[in-house]
Formats: structure tokens, C-alpha cells, sequence
């Protein structure tokens, strides 16, 4: 069974389980990001996709990929989520889980 989303204090965001039950999620319970890079590829059980009240998981995979896609104008200091993504390799194709992050919308999109 796949990492519960909601026992994690955390509105927007992905989570990380192992096979040994290790959890990784993206902010921790005082708020500090934990970088995807830095983040063990080998071993992942499951990722999820949190969105306040919603939440994807994408299970049994070999190769999971996560990134936001974000915009900055002129005159701005921080960056704007435009949406958060998970997904996975599948051979030569790139599966993708977008969620609008205005909206919660999720959208899946396959790529060669």
C-alpha cells in the first residue's frame, strides 16, 4: 500500500516511500525543502503528488521523474508554480501527471 498523503503536514508537494518504508516528503514539518536531487532514486516504492484536498500516486515504476514548471516577470523576487509534475519513463516514452497549480486540474500527457 502506497505512503498515506495525509499524514504529512504538507499542502502542495511531492512524497517519496521506499521499499524498506522510508518517506521522503518534500517539505518537512517545519517547512524546509528537500531538493529532488538529492533525493535516492534507487529503491522508490511509490511517488505522490499532493494538491491541498487531492493527491496522485504512481506505483511500480523503475525510473520516477518529478519538476514544477514556473515563470518569473520583471520586477519580481520569487517564482511562480505554474504546475506540479510527477511521472515516470515508460521505454522510450516520458509519462507526465500535470496539475495546474491555480486550478488542481491534473492533466496526463505522454511524450516520445
Amino acid at each position: 500500500m502506497a505512503v498515506d498523503p495525509y499524514m504529512y503536514h504538507l499542502e502542495k508537494g511531492w512524497i517519496v516511500e521506499y521499499e524498506d518504508g522510508t518517506v521522503i516528503p518534500q517539505f518537512d514539518n517545519d517547512g524546509v525543502e528537500t531538493r529532488w536531487l538529492r533525493v535516492p532514486k534507487r529503491g522508490i516504492k511509490s511517488l505522490t503528488l499532493k494538491w491541498h484536498n487531492k493527491h496522485w500516486t504512481i506505483t511500480g515504476k523503475s525510473i520516477y521523474i518529478q519538476f514544477c514548471r514556473a515563470w518569473i516577470s520583471p520586477g519580481m523576487s520569487e517564482h511562480v508554480v505554474k504546475e506540479r509534475c510527477i511521472g515516470y519513463w515508460d521505454g522510450p516514452n516520458k509519462v507526465v501527471y500535470r496539475v495546474d497549480e491555480a486550478t488542481g486540474n491534473m492533466k496526463m500527457t505522454v511524450e516520445d
